[in-house]
C-alpha cells in the first residue's frame, strides 16, 4: 500500500513539528527538566538576594544539561545507594556529585539547598553543606542528573556538575553589596492602621463634623417630642 503524495506531505509536516517541539524543549524528559529548573531558580535567588541568611552573588554561570553527565548519573541512581562512584569526563578535570533519596525530586532537591541554613559564608567552613555549596558553586557550567525508583526509598536521585566545585580554601560565589539589591517597599504604620479601621465590621466612625450633625439632629428630636407632650396636656 502506497501513501499518497498529500499524505506523505503530511506525515512529514508532523514529524518537523514533533522534532522542533522537542529541540525547543531541549530534548528533555519531565524529571530532567524540572531538576534543570530548580538548580536554575535556587541559582538565580541567590544572585537576586532572596536566600535568607546567605550574602547575594555578584554572578552565576549560566547552567545548562550535559547528557554525557547524565548518563553517568542514572547508571548511579538506578543502584539506590547513598555512595560516591568515580566519575569520569572527557571535558572537565573534577566533576562534582550531589546524591539524595527521597520521595519526590523536589523534595529531594530542597534538601539539598535548604543546608544553606548551617553555611557560614564568611568562616566558609561546613562539612555538611556540600550539597548546597555545590548547588551554589558559579563556576559550574553543565548539570547532568539520573532518578530511579526504589522500592524501599521513593526516588534516588543522582546530579552531576562539571567542573565540580567544592574546592580547598574557595567560596561557592563571589558575593555583591547588598545595596545593590532591590529595595524593600516599607507600608508606613499610618497607611496600615487607616486601611484596618476601614476591614473593621460594622459602621464607619463619625468624623467630628458628622458628629456636630448628628448631635443637633437628636437634639431637635428632643426638643419637638417635648412640645408635642405639653399640647397633649391642654
Amino acid at each position: 500500500m502506497f501513501l499518497r503524495e498529500e499524505n506523505v506531505t503530511l506525515v512529514v509536516h508532523i514529524l518537523m513539528i514533533l522534532v522542533n517541539m522537542i529541540y525547543a524543549n531541549g530534548g528533555l524528559d519531565a524529571k530532567s527538566e524540572e531538576l534543570l529548573n530548580l538548580h536554575r531558580k535556587y541559582r538565580q535567588d541567590l544572585v537576586d538576594c532572596k536566600v535568607d541568611g546567605q550574602p547575594p552573588a555578584k554572578y552565576m554561570s549560566p547552567l545548562k544539561w550535559n547528557h554525557d553527565l547524565a548518563r553517568q548519573a542514572q547508571s548511579l541512581a538506578n543502584k539506590c545507594i547513598l555512595r560516591h562512584d568515580k566519575r569520569h569526563s572527557n571535558q572537565f578535570s573534577w566533576v562534582g556529585q550531589n546524591i539524595a533519596l527521597h520521595p519526590t525530586i523536589k523534595s529531594g532537591v530542597d534538601a539539598w539547598f535548604n543546608e544553606h541554613k548551617l553555611y557560614n559564608y564568611n568562616t566558609n567552613n561546613c562539612p555538611q553543606c556540600l550539597h548546597y555549596t555545590q548547588m551554589a558553586w558559579a563556576k559550574t557550567t553543565d548539570i547532568g542528573c539520573g532518578v530511579a525508583n526504589c522500592p524501599r526509598y521513593g526516588l534516588s536521585i543522582v546530579c552531576n556538575y562539571g567542573p565540580g566545585g567544592n574546592w580547598n580554601n574557595e567560596k561557592p560565589y563571589e558575593m555583591k553589596p547588598r545595596n545593590l539589591c532591590p529595595k524593600v517597599q516599607n507600608i508606613p504604620k499610618n497607611s496600615l492602621q487607616t486601611n484596618s479601621a476601614h476591614t473593621q465590621h460594622g459602621p464607619k466612625p463619625l468624623t467630628q463634623s458628622e458628629e456636630r450633625v448628628s448631635t443637633n439632629v437628636q437634639n431637635g428630636r428632643r426638643e419637638c417630642n417635648q412640645r408635642e407632650q405639653l399640647r397633649s396636656r391642654y
